[in-house]
Order: structure tokens, then sequence, then C-alpha cells
């Protein structure tokens, strides 16, 4: 959703005035002047107020599509999303950063801080370290899997060869078990004589019955669903830009009153109730929503 910032600056820059919805208003004060510590040209100071009864910029949308080219409608929709994640990204203490703009934080009585951005080549500096930062992340997590990858394949081997070893010292045990039933057969050529007035009582045969092992889990599988919409456009997107966060959020489908409503969830692995009750309370932190917790089995 950063692909929308530079937008928001134009729109400031030119309108000297930005709502954002549920989060306040940016005002433009003064005019360009020259920073002496910095030996650039810098516009007019940023202020901003905060207001979470405010909607966003009635323009903006159609300022946005005027230079993108894109469908207002999903425009208006991807803005939804960005500035939802910005309201969850202060609640839980972190920034809502809008590059070129600043930077929202949420002090310890609740109300909303605005830094002002970064000179320009902080701002460059901060974005070289972070590419730094990724590429170390990613490089960890190449070597993690393969890692992972290579001790999978070990196990399967290892598994493989057990495999094999019983299944030869099975094959030894019977065929020694049928050598020695010929062996028996072959030897005994004569019968004994049977006293006719005699009756033979039939050998009683004991039978073993083996029950097959029943594998028991400790663990079980929950949705935890945040959200539901009958848009799929909505899902879709939501899921998206979930994705671009690091949330492995998925959506389905389900009929409710003859109508389709889609369900955002995210699934998650408990050995107890309590874990349930932990991790459904750490994702309403997250995303401040009502948390639905359906067994997987369910659905």
């Amino acid at each position: 959703m950063k692909k929308y910032d530079e937008y928001l600056v134009q729109y400031l820059e030119t309108e000297r005035t930005l709502s954002l919805h549920k989060i306040g208003t940016f005002f433009k004060k003064g005019s360009a002047f020259y920073n002496e510590s910095t030996h650039e040209i810098q516009d007019g100071e940023t202020q901003f107020s905060m207001d979470k009864k405010t909607l966003t910029s009635p323009g903006l949308i159609e300022f946005i599509a005027s230079l993108t080219g894109k469908n207002a409608t999903l425009i208006s929709s991807d803005m939804e999303s960005y500035l939802d994640e910005g309201r969850q990204f202060i609640n839980i203490g972190d920034s809502f950063s809008i590059e070129g703009i600043g930077s929202i934080n949420k002090n310890n009585s609740g109300a909303y801080i605005f830094n002002a951005g970064p000179p320009i080549h902080l701002k460059i500096k901060q974005e070289k370290e972070k590419n730094i930062h990724e590429n170390e992340h990613r490089s960890y997590y190449t070597a993690q899997k393969k890692k992972s990858s290579n001790k999978g394949f070990m196990m399967f081997f290892a598994f493989f060869i057990l495999l094999l070893v019983l299944a030869g010292m099975g094959w030894g045990i019977y065929k020694l078990y049928f050598e020695n039933e010929q062996a028996v057969s072959s030897n005994t050529s004569v019968l004994p004589v049977v006293d006719s007035t005699q009756t033979k009582m039939p050998t009683a045969t004991d039978t073993l019955k083996i029950n097959k092992p029943v594998i028991l889990s400790d663990t079980s599988t929950y949705m935890f669903v945040f959200e539901e919409t009958p848009s799929r456009e909505r899902a879709v997107t939501r899921t998206a830009k979930l994705h671009d966060f690091g949330n492995p959020a998925l959506y389905d489908s389900i009929q409710e009153n003859g109508k389709i409503i889609y369900r955002l969830y995210l699934l998650q692995k408990t050995k107890t109730i309590a874990d349930t009750s932990r991790i459904r309370d750490s994702i309403f932190r997250y995303f401040q929503r009502t948390i639905k917790v359906i067994p997987a089995h369910s659905f």
C-alpha cells in the first residue's frame, strides 16, 4: 500500500489539507524554505490534528484515480484497507508511516502524536538499512529451509532402510518356519494306528486378535475468523494486503440466509482451551475486531 504514499503527499501539497478516516487531518502551513543544516530546500511545516470521527478527504479518491487511471471503486477499497492497517499499527503501539509526510504514534493517554518525516538523506539511509536487513533475513530463511529439507530427506531415507530391514527379518522368519513345516511333513511317513472305538476330539485352536494401533493427536486445528464480508473483491484484496505484511491469512465462502459470505481467517494449532483463548486474544489485539473460533473439522 506504500504505492499510494506519493499521491497522498501530492494531494496534501495541492489542497494544503488531507483528512484520513478515523485518524485525523494534516495541514500544510507556511511556504518552502532553505534548511541550512541539510542544505536542502524543504516545504512548509506539516501539522496534524487528531480526530477519530473524521472522514477521508472527499476529493482524494478521484485525485488518485485521475493520476493512475485506475478504477475509483478499487482505489477506495485499497485505501480502506490501507487506513485499516494503519490504525491497527497505531493501536498495537507501532508507527503508521506515510513516506514524505511523517508518522503517527499513540501515547500512554491514547492520543495520536505526529512526527514529521525525516530529511531525504536519512530516509535513503534507512531504506538501505532496511534492504540489508531484508536480504539477511531472506538468506537466513533460505538456509533454514534448505537445512529442514535435508533433514526431512535423511529421515525419509532412514525410515526406508528400517522398512527394508524389517521386511528382510520377516521374510527370514517366514522362510525358516515354512522349511521346518516341510521337514516335519516329509519325516512323518507312517501314520499311527487309531482305535475306531474312540472318538477323536478336535483340537481347540486359539486365535489372537491383533488390534490396529490407535494414533492419538494432542493438538487441534482451529480457524480464527477476524472478518466476514459479502464482497469477494474485499476478501481477495484484504487477504493479499495481509500477505504483504507477513500474515498467512486465508478466506473461504459460505451460504448464509441465501447469500454468499466470505470469511477471512487464520489457521492455528492448539493443545488446550487456554491456548485457544490466548491466540484469540492476541489476534483480537492485532485486528481490533471480534474473533470467531471454529474447529477445523467443521468447515
